[in-house]
């Protein structure tokens, strides 16, 4: 089964939110984002960072829980 790059951000979106919670999850995967962009991954940069943005959508649209 073949999943698109945008369901692929989705699932990391949530299931980060579910781990982490959406706080410390944006900050991982901006984290995430900045060591693609140092070395010089500019498309893993852009993914993380679509993958923070997708946390705060997810975010709003379901309870959260934190598993750490």
């Amino acid at each position: 089964m073949e999943i698109s790059l945008q369901q692929a951000i989705e699932i990391h979106a949530k299931s980060m939110r579910d781990r982490f919670g959406a706080e410390r999850g944006t900050q991982r995967a901006l984290q995430q984002a900045m060591r693609c962009r140092a070395k010089g991954d500019n498309e893993g940069f852009l993914v993380w960072i679509q993958v923070r943005n997708a946390i705060h959508e997810v975010a709003s649209s379901a309870p959260t829980r934190s598993l750490h």
